[in-house]
Parts: structure tokens; sequence; C-alpha cells
């Protein structure tokens, strides 16, 4: 959904096939770097793994890679054209072929994994730097 200022803001889960493998953990782990450098109208691309919560104190909160069972992007452009150009870019056309074989594909759309995309309008917020 866009905002009143034009942004696009989103939350995409994608479906893994078999948990995580190690070979996609490291290209996801660069993937927001290539973003980043390939499209200066994405605002916000973040790549995120389900952890357990909520988190005790002192322990481990990690959920097995091979017990992962999605991938969550957590992505703001600039408008509506920017996010069209992210989907239709080299960097977003080459992680989606890429990987297809590591995400359950989807029976509705052929070359597309299963995914489960909620579009947002921001209300309130702020972001502070936090990656580490």
């Amino acid at each position: 959904m866009q905002e009143e200022d034009g942004q696009v803001s989103l939350v995409s889960r994608w479906k893994l096939k078999d948990g995580l493998d190690e070979n996609l953990l490291e290209v996801l782990r660069a993937l927001a770097g290539q973003v980043e450098a390939a499209e200066p109208d994405t605002l916000m691309y973040r790549v995120h793994l389900p952890t357990k919560f909520p988190l005790p104190s002192g322990s481990d909160a990690t959920i097995p890679l091979a017990e992962q069972q999605y991938v969550i992007f957590v992505e703001i452009y600039r408008n509506a054209a920017a996010f069209a150009k992210h989907t239709q870019g080299d960097v977003f056309k080459a992680f989606l072929k890429d990987t297809a074989d590591f995400f359950e594909p989807s029976p509705d759309r052929p070359g597309w994994p299963v995914t489960d995309t909620d579009y947002m309008t921001l209300v309130s917020g702020f972001a502070r730097d936090a990656v580490e």
C-alpha cells in the first residue's frame, strides 16, 4: 500500500522448502548490500529469520537452520515506481532465479516461491541504525 508521501512499505514471508541451507544463508547475508548498491530508491531493505520469543535471559534464542521455515523481508521504497524497479531489476531477478530451489514453489505463480506479503501504511514511528 502507498502512503501519503508515496512510499511503499511491506513485509514478505517466503516459505522455505527444507529449512535454511548454509549456501542460501550466505546469499541472504549479501543481498541487502546488493540492493543498497543497485537501488537508490529502496529506502530500507532488511532480511530476517524467525527466532524464539520471548527471549529467555541468557539463553540461545536461535532456531537451528534446518528448522527454519521462512525468510522474512521488511522493505520500504520511495514510491511505487521504485518498488516496480526492484522487482524487475537485475538483483531481484538473479536472487529469484538462483535461490528458487530453496523455496517452496508457488502453485499460482510459476518461478515464484510461496509468499505471504503484507503492504502497510505507516501510522507513526521512527528508525535508528540498529544493523550490526
